[in-house]
């Protein structure tokens, strides 16, 4: 898809764009009608647009620090200092993992206690099969990171990717939003936002900076 900003854009092969996912926003999605086109007529069509004076970018995001897992995972793992089971959780210090979700079993060693998650991260479902996926875990594995750290803190896990660990920059901003919008207007909400996107003829993922 491409992300655009006002206006009615027209462009062979795209359908016109979509509403606004929120009031007040103005980037809407224009998904290409040939789903299998090349990523470069997408930065193409970007680039025209561009030249019309219309904010236009492609869509992609994904998360950071992208590892091929060994044949051997999934596999068992130790803490050697491990996390006792969290007693109360400060609401004070509320943290929105904006990533994949979270695996829907939970720790035997305590660390995942206290951390929900409004959808769960699928860890066996891409081709090659009894493995975990490439990206499988990462939003788990950050909210331990998040969670050794500040052993108390509310952690709320959200998941903005699809099952090959791929996601969108609209996909990321309707997260976010939806984390301060659960945080309340007196909540104090710390965003941890492990992913990344290349800036295409040196934009910026659109939707995130509105």
């Amino acid at each position: 898809t491409l992300v655009v900003g006002s206006g009615d854009p027209q462009v062979a092969g795209y359908d016109p764009p979509d509403a606004p996912d929120r009031p007040g926003q103005s980037m809407r999605r224009m998904r290409c009608r040939r789903p299998a086109r090349e990523a470069r007529s997408l930065v193409a069509a970007a680039k025209r647009l561009r030249e019309q004076r219309i904010a236009a970018n492609v869509n992609p995001i994904m998360p950071l620090g992208y590892v091929i897992k060994g044949d051997v995972l999934p596999g068992a793992t130790t803490v050697e200092n491990a996390a006792p089971p969290v007693a109360e959780i400060n609401p004070a210090v509320r943290v929105a993992i904006i990533d994949t979700g979270r695996a829907e079993e939970n720790r035997s060693d305590g660390w995942s206690n206290g951390v929900t998650a409004a959808a769960f991260d699928e860890l066996d479902v891409v081709n090659p099969k009894g493995r975990n996926d490439y990206f499988a875990g990462h939003g788990t594995f950050t909210a331990g990171i998040v969670r050794q750290l500040s052993p108390s803190c509310d952690i709320h896990v959200y998941r903005f990717t699809h099952n090959d660990g791929m996601g969108t920059d609209t996909g990321a901003a309707r997260a976010m939003l939806q984390a301060v919008e659960d945080a309340g207007p007196d909540g104090t909400l710390i965003i941890n936002a492990s992913f990344g996107a290349p800036a295409v003829g040196g934009e910026p993922p659109l939707a995130m900076q509105e």
